[in-house]
């Protein structure tokens, strides 16, 4: 809907804000691909393949953030 209105996206974005709504993350379609790919080869459930990488992804830039700048 928001596309159809003159100045619908600035308004949906306007509004999302206001009320701390942060969108979903998502990947684009060769990530979706290599990861059902990976998910069948591997012989692991997708959702722990994502929870596993997310994980990896928050710890290098945790560690990143908390390191002393020179």
């Amino acid at each position: 809907m928001h596309h159809h209105l003159p100045g619908g996206d600035r308004e949906l974005q306007r509004w999302l804000k206001d009320y701390g709504i942060e969108p979903t993350p998502r990947v684009g379609v060769r990530q979706q691909e290599a990861f059902a790919k990976l998910s069948k080869k591997s012989g692991r459930d997708r959702h722990e393949l994502l929870e596993e990488a997310v994980d990896g992804l928050i710890d290098k830039y945790r560690w990143k953030a908390s390191a002393p700048k020179r």
